[in-house]
């Protein structure tokens, strides 16, 4: 017979993994969405023939804009990253503490 606490310990234990999984996936989530991001400002173009607009510097103006928008989302995806990091060890220990409670639940 299997101690109740043991049963009752392997619950929470569930529980906490099922939240570090769930953390470690939005932040994939979050990192894909900002690469995502990335992406369209590098992509995005202006008008293909000289206009009023360009002639008067705003093309310059805008790629600095854009410039400085990929960095700032570059830093925020570098913070994503370290926590990352962290999430996935929790995961991992989470993940471990869960089969290590499922052994000895299986010990007579």
């Amino acid at each position: 017979m299997n101690d109740p606490r043991i049963l009752r310990l392997r619950q929470v234990a569930e529980l906490v993994q099922a939240r570090a999984a769930a953390e470690l996936g939005a932040n994939k989530h979050a990192d894909i969405s900002i690469q995502d991001k990335v992406s369209a400002l590098r992509n995005q173009k202006i008008g293909t023939g000289p206009d009023a607009f360009q002639r008067a510097g705003g093309e310059q103006i805008w790629r600095q804009w854009r410039d400085r928008e990929i960095a700032a989302l570059n830093r925020e995806r570098a913070l994503l990253r370290v926590a990352q990091e962290r999430l996935a060890e929790a995961s991992a220990r989470a993940t471990a503490r869960v089969q290590a409670l499922d052994r000895l639940l299986e010990k007579p």
